[in-house]
């Protein structure tokens, strides 16, 4: 429209870089086994020596228009073509920033009616250099945000496909196709940046054409976005494809940080871990800049969307923390409404509350479940005890089975979770939860706690 504003920003081909997806690399290896293979998957990225993007000579910028497109030398980022696009090279591409977009009801209450206990939230990023954010958030952070979910039921379920992609995902080029699956059925987006711009397409490689063209049929917009790197599709598709459906938040490292580790890693001698702090080129750092500025423009126009700059990973990950809790806070607050509307008591909610989120983490097993109302269905006088070693589902079966039992009402039902609660390891607790239930199943109202058990 020639009365509104038109947001411009351009993609370009860079220079040829190697799939990083396609090693089978758990950075997160020694939170399994306590020890990381000294193993470096972007080591075989290019044979250039690696230098700062913007000590490249920008003969790619300088042919898109010498007047109208350049770059500031004070701060690195590109100024925006305005120029029409049939005068620019057919390989690039032009997009519009979509209008902003808010929904009738926040996401935590629309999460709420529709029945989710289970907020997934999805990490976008490169791979290279960004490892020490990732290392912070599993280690430091996401154990305090699990267990803030797991207080009122819901289940913390952090996605960082950058860890979890095989070998064999890479070399089917289902990458593409996890990523987005993945996304779409998130409940939060979290997008973070470094030097690097990421895996994408410049002009001859067949297996990233791949994971588009598996994609294309239940992804049509795809076709606008085949020159850009696999984390700005995911940043496409995880904020700008669904404005306003779920809450998004995204934060860019000071290439100061990088520089610096850029620098220690060539003064090593290490021309593969330089990389992973440097632009891929000229072109890919014009990309990159472009992206934060077009995620900058659409955050400012929505209000409530963070955009943060941070200078290290420690600080980046804390950044991260603190937003996460903000947007999971409204969320947390209905689902202990909810819970505390359903019981009276506060102890029994949060065996409840218990008991869902351990019935929602269990799959499969079925034999077992039937075994178990086989059992209970006899008349018998013989109890059954479930054993098993620790860490082996016990608790998650039984809460899976009372789960399944409860809609039929066949069966009436005393339980109690050691564990669950600070109080719920005590015998007398155990007593008078045990006697609470069994006296309200007999119709009586009298307050068992308060009984000298």
């Amino acid at each position: 429209s020639s009365e509104k504003e038109t947001h411009r920003f351009l993609v370009e081909e860079e220079e040829e870089e190697t799939n990083p997806f396609s090693v089978d690399f758990d950075p997160f290896a020694e939170l399994l086994d306590g020890e990381l293979a000294d193993f470096n998957p972007f080591e075989d990225i290019g044979n250039a020596e690696s230098v700062s993007a913007t000590e490249l000579e920008r003969n790619s910028v300088e042919n898109l228009n010498e007047e109208e497109s350049s770059l500031n030398e004070t701060d690195g980022e590109a100024l925006l073509s305005t120029k029409p696009l049939k005068e620019m090279r057919p390989e690039l591409l032009l997009r519009e920033i979509p209008d902003p977009v808010h929904l009738d009801k926040p996401w935590h209450v629309r999460h709420h009616e529709e029945g989710d206990n289970v907020v997934r939230v999805f990490f976008s990023s490169p791979f290279g250099g960004m490892e020490d954010e990732r290392t912070k958030l599993t280690k430091m952070y996401f154990p305090e945000l699990r267990a803030m979910c797991e207080s009122v039921g819901l289940t913390f379920v952090p996605v960082d496909l950058r860890w979890g992609i095989t070998a064999k995902d890479a070399g089917d080029a289902m990458v593409l196709h996890l990523c987005l699956k993945e996304i779409f059925r998130s409940s939060i987006f979290v997008g973070f940046y470094g030097a690097r711009y990421g895996w994408h397409d410049t002009g001859n490689d067949e297996l990233l054409q791949r994971n588009f063209s598996i994609c294309m049929d239940e992804y049509p917009w795809l076709k606008d976005f085949l020159k850009i790197s696999i984390t700005e599709v995911e940043f496409e598709a995880g904020f700008f494809q669904d404005l306003g459906k779920r809450p998004c938040s995204f934060y860019f490292r000071d290439d100061t940080y990088d520089t610096k580790k850029r620098e220690e890693y060539l003064a090593a001698g290490d021309q593969g871990g330089a990389r992973k702090y440097s632009a891929e080129s000229a072109d890919a750092e014009l990309m990159r800049n472009n992206l934060k500025r077009r995620v900058h423009q659409m955050a400012t126009a929505m209000g409530d969307v963070p955009f943060r700059d941070y200078n290290t990973p420690d600080e980046g990950a804390q950044m991260m923390f603190d937003d996460l809790k903000k947007m999971l806070r409204p969320r947390i607050d209905i689902a202990k409404e909810s819970t505390e509307n359903q019981f009276s008591d506060p102890e029994a909610a949060k065996h409840a509350m218990y008991m869902k989120l351990r019935s929602d983490m269990f799959l499969g097993y079925q034999e077992y479940i039937d075994a178990l109302t086989t059992f209970i269905s006899k008349e018998s006088n013989t109890p059954l005890m479930v054993t098993g070693a620790h860490g082996t589902g016990k608790t998650s079966l039984l809460a899976k089975w009372m789960q399944d039992l409860n809609p039929s009402g066949e069966f009436e039902i005393v339980y109690h979770f050691v564990g669950c609660s600070s109080d719920s390891t005590t015998l007398v607790n155990v007593l008078q939860r045990s006697c609470q239930q069994l006296a309200s199943l007999s119709g009586k109202e009298e307050n068992v706690r308060q009984m000298d058990v």
